[in-house]
């Protein structure tokens, strides 16, 4: 009987050991449900903070992709104007030459004919640079001025007035 005693007691020492182990695992179970609550909360806040963020990033990449079209814009409608004024300069230089060939007096006020080159060089002078500028941008074309200045007046020949009628129109030099 002694052996049983033994063995009863050893038993409720050994229940009551688990019970203590059964109550200390219940409460760290309701310590980490209770963290796992906290960090659910938490989670939910930095959800909503991250949906904030998300928003502003998409507004943001709105932003850009319209100022990228408007830069795409602004880079053509330069394209298109340095072409003008390339084009603009070397109809301003053909006539000169032209004027220079057929002996056509201008009514100049300042510089002279002679000075015109023969040769088409203008197109040396506005050539497309192929490294492009160091900061992406494009720039204005720019072309040489030959320093010819003439006045408008009453023509008396057919040439005479049409080469000022030209130069009036589209090619007066600025």
């Amino acid at each position: 009987m002694s052996h049983l005693e033994g063995l009863v007691e050893a038993e409720e020492t050994n229940l009551v050991n688990l019970q203590e182990r059964k109550e200390t695992v219940e409460q760290e179970l309701a310590n980490m449900e209770e963290a796992i609550a906290e960090h659910r909360g938490e989670l939910g806040q930095l959800q909503e903070v991250l949906d904030e963020k998300s928003k502003v990033v998409e507004q943001a990449k709105r932003t850009a992709s319209k100022a990228s079209k408007g830069l795409e814009q602004a880079l053509k409608e330069i394209s298109n104007k340095n072409d003008e004024i390339e084009k603009l300069a070397m109809e301003r230089s053909a006539t000169y030459r032209k004027c220079r060939l057929e002996e056509i007096r201008l009514p100049l006020l300042e510089g002279n004919l002679k000075n015109v080159p023969m040769e088409e060089n203008l197109r040396e002078e506005v050539a497309m640079d192929v490294d492009g500028d160091e900061d992406g941008t494009q720039q204005p074309k720019t072309v040489k001025a030959m320093v010819l200045r003439w006045t408008l007046r009453m023509s008396t020949t057919t040439n005479e007035r049409t080469v000022l009628q030209m130069l009036s129109l589209n090619l007066m030099p600025r």
